[in-house]
């Protein structure tokens, strides 16, 4: 074999390699993420897919994972504040996934996941009213303009806002 059949081997071998790995890893990936996203681990599930260029047929999963995400993202995101005593700007990520809720529920129909979107939205509900919040103030605070005041508010349930 001469110099040139090597090289062209050697390409194509090249390709046919990096062709099956990147295969490999889109087939992981989106497997992965539907184990995660049956789990109701869907933050997880989401990050598997995202910057993937999607297949056609993994496009629903997707849209699904992203509607979820839409509240389930402001009710992680109020547990992780929380966590680090912050909890004037975690009550600020409830009062979004409430808000939220109304904002994309036609996209949680259309996705066939109202389910799960119902439930995230039951416990962001759940949570405020541990704090004493009501849905009544929800609305009531998301109308406030001067944010000084409206951290001030979500301070007095329980935590200030740095």
């Amino acid at each position: 074999m001469n110099f040139v059949g090597i090289a062209v081997f050697a390409a194509a071998m090249f390709v046919l390699v990096v062709v099956v790995g990147n295969s490999m890893s889109y087939n992981n990936n989106v497997s992965s993420a539907e184990n995660f996203y049956n789990s109701g681990k869907y933050d997880q599930a989401y990050e598997k897919l995202a910057g993937l260029t999607l297949k056609e047929k993994d496009i629903p999963l997707y849209n699904k994972l992203r509607t979820i995400m839409s509240i389930y993202g402001d009710y992680t995101s109020y547990q992780n504040l929380t966590k680090v005593h912050l909890t004037a700007e975690a009550l600020d990520c409830l009062i979004n996934g409430y808000l939220h809720y109304d904002e994309y529920y036609a996209f949680a129909e259309e996705y066939e996941v109202t389910e799960e979107f119902d439930t995230i939205y039951q416990s962001i509900i759940y949570t405020l009213q541990q704090y004493g919040i009501t849905e009544d103030e929800v609305l009531y605070l998301s109308e406030i303009e001067n944010l000084d005041q409206y951290y001030e508010i979500l301070a007095s349930y329980g935590g200030s806002a740095e």
